[in-house]
């Protein structure tokens, strides 16, 4: 599986540096998706770039979560990317909108919210600014 960022089914850039995304706004959710017999863990939230000056958030679904470290705060997922988590919170609009479309393209049920669990192993993170 692949982290998604714009559609189902869609690759990162191969393009895009080898410098880690930060994910706000997030949540950790465990899902049963079709043709998988085990739970997978997933984060939606929203990669926040600065692009022409201007930030800009991206919705962003992961790939199945394979491990974290909870001294950096960085996820692995099953496909080797590497995401550095922000604030736990509500989902943004844009990140709401991709999981949406995720849980319909993957045929994920039985969806069970597991963020307090993840961010209860997670150390604090430094306030910015």
């Amino acid at each position: 599986m692949t982290s998604e960022s714009a559609a189902p089914g869609s690759k990162p850039d191969a393009t895009r540096s080898a410098a880690i995304d930060s994910l706000h706004d997030w949540r950790c959710f465990e899902v049963l998706q079709a043709g998988r017999t085990e739970r997978t863990h997933h984060i939606v939230g929203s990669i926040c770039r600065v692009l022409d000056g201007r930030d800009a958030r991206q919705g962003c679904v992961t790939g199945a979560l394979t491990s974290v470290d909870p001294d950096t705060r960085t996820i692995r997922t099953e496909d080797g990317t590497s995401y550095r988590l922000g604030r736990c919170n509500d989902i943004a609009p844009e990140a709401f909108y991709i999981w949406r479309r995720w849980q319909r393209a993957t045929q994920a049920t039985q969806v069970i919210d597991v963020s307090n669990d993840i961010n209860a192993v997670l150390v604090p993170s430094v306030p910015t600014a």
